[in-house]
């Protein structure tokens, strides 16, 4: 068997730095080098809608807790954004090197998050969802 052609899910040309699909495997969310999170319906790549995450450049990394879409890349902090809306509803701050990864357990009560940056620290952080 020969796997279908891949799908173009991104609007720009922008380089992808990072993907997420929410829990219901509804939505997809990517995140470039520019300021924009883009949402796509996951079974058809229809483009559903854009947000800017200004002042934020560049991001590299994003994962869905339960209604929170999280995004970390060139500063310091993480960006919170909700999934209804894609607008910013907070932002963790406790890193000393630009965040990495981030590692979610979505199914836990709480929405547990994990986030290593550059320096090799790792951190643990509730975000109460």
């Amino acid at each position: 068997n020969t796997p279908p052609p891949p799908r173009r899910y991104s609007s720009s040309n922008d380089a992808v730095r990072g993907l997420a699909v929410d829990a219901a495997d509804k939505y997809v969310y990517v995140v470039g080098e520019h300021d924009r999170i883009e949402e796509y319906y996951a079974l058809t790549g229809v483009h559903s809608r854009s947000a800017s995450m200004a002042p934020r450049s560049s991001a590299t990394c994003v994962s869905v807790v339960g209604s929170i879409i999280v995004v970390a890349g060139d500063g310091l902090g993480i960006t919170l954004l909700t999934s209804s809306t894609l607008s910013r509803t907070g932002e963790l701050r406790g890193h000393r090197a630009p965040v990495t990864c981030i590692g979610t357990v979505p199914r836990c009560t709480g929405g547990i998050l994990w986030t290593g940056c550059a320096d090799g620290t790792v951190r643990s952080w509730s975000l109460g969802v």
